[in-house]
C-alpha cells in the first residue's frame, strides 16, 4: 500500500482491498460488483464486502440499470476526488482540532 493509500484508509476506516477498489473504479469508470471482482481478481464475496464498506465511507455510490429485456443490476462508480479531499480535510482537522485540546488541557493539569 502506498503512503497515500494507507492515509485514505486511516481516515475513512477502510482496509487496503478497499482502496484499491476506490481506485480500479476511479481508473476505470461505472461497473458491475462482477466485472470489479475480475478486475480485482478477488472473489465476489470479498468484492461485496469491500463495495460495502466504500459505499458506507461514501467512496463510492451505485445507480441502479436496467437490461434491455427485462431486469435490473447496479453500476458501481467511484465519488469524485476532489469530494474525498474536501471530506479528507475535514476529518484531518477535526483530529488536529482534537488533538490541540488534549494536549493543551494535559499541559495545564
Amino acid at each position: 500500500m502506498t503512503e497515500l493509500e494507507d492515509i485514505l484508509a486511516r481516515i475513512f476506516n477502510l482496509e487496503q482491498r478497499d482502496v484499491k477498489l476506490y481506485y480500479t473504479l476511479l481508473a476505470s469508470g461505472p461497473m458491475k460488483i462482477t466485472q470489479i471482482s475480475s478486475a480485482m481478481n478477488q472473489d465476489y464475496t470479498t468484492t461485496y464486502l469491500s463495495v460495502r464498506r466504500c459505499m458506507q465511507a461514501r467512496l463510492i455510490f451505485r445507480s441502479r440499470s436496467t437490461y434491455r429485456r427485462g431486469g435490473r443490476f447496479y453500476l458501481y462508480e467511484a465519488v469524485d476526488p476532489e469530494e474525498i479531499l474536501s471530506r479528507a480535510r475535514e476529518t484531518l482537522q477535526s483530529w488536529i482540532a482534537e488533538l490541540n485540546k488534549n494536549l493543551t488541557s494535559s499541559a495545564g493539569e
